[in-house]
Parts: C-alpha cells; sequence; structure tokens
C-alpha cells in the first residue's frame, strides 16, 4: 500500500511525460491500464509507443549508471525497488546531497578513489 498523494504525484508525472515524449509522434499511442500482482497488490502501468522505442534501442546501448540525490533513506529504499521488480540492469548510486554528488561525479572527496568510468 503506497502514500495516497505520492502514488498520485508518480502518476502525474508518468502520464506528462507520456504526453511530452509522444506529442512529436505521427500517431500518438499511451496505454494506461493495472494488471494483478502478489497476493492483494495491484500493478498500475503506463506505456506509450515513445518509450517502445527507447527501450528497443537500449539492446544495442551500453547501460548508463543512475545518480539518485536523496537525503531519506526510506525513499532510496523504495525507489530501488523499482528496478528489482521491473529487472532493470542499471547500477544506481545513491548519494545524499548535492555536495556528494557532486564528489561523485568529479571523483572528489569519499569518491577520490572511484576508478574513471565507474
Amino acid at each position: 500500500m503506497g502514500d495516497r498523494a505520492m502514488l498520485r504525484i508518480v502518476l502525474d508525472n508518468l502520464i506528462s511525460n507520456a504526453l511530452k515524449y509522444t506529442r512529436p509522434r505521427p500517431q500518438a499511442e499511451i496505454e494506461i491500464g493495472c494488471t494483478p500482482g502478489r497476493g492483494a497488490e495491484t500493478v498500475v502501468f503506463i506505456r506509450d509507443n515513445h518509450s517502445l522505442t527507447y527501450s528497443r534501442s537500449l539492446t544495442t546501448r551500453t547501460l548508463k549508471r543512475i545518480l539518485m540525490v536523496e537525503d531519506d533513506p526510506k525513499d532510496i529504499e523504495l525507489t530501488l525497488t523499482a528496478p528489482d521488480e521491473y529487472n532493470l540492469a542499471n547500477e544506481v548510486v545513491a548519494v545524499r546531497d548535492g555536495v556528494e554528488a557532486l564528489d561523485y561525479m568529479y571523483r572528489g572527496g569519499e569518491f577520490a578513489l572511484r576508478p574513471e568510468g565507474k
């Protein structure tokens, strides 16, 4: 069970992105639906023909690392369930604030020994 207000924000953002990225297509297709999940869980999904094209193109690309900046450990935990749940292979690096994000990107502070490209 998710926080109602947070779920509304997530759905609003996903629908907005689907509209934004399919707008330039001659034939935009957006599908919103749900399927049964585990136990009493319901999985809600939003699919659009832009993301299908993008996901096909990922098969020939190297997966990118995701840098997440979040100060709430529970939000980090919640966000990190998505890659596992949807079998995404991207590595996710979580840092607590903008200073740590910059340290990570420029290999400073506690990330000074991070290998280039990692």
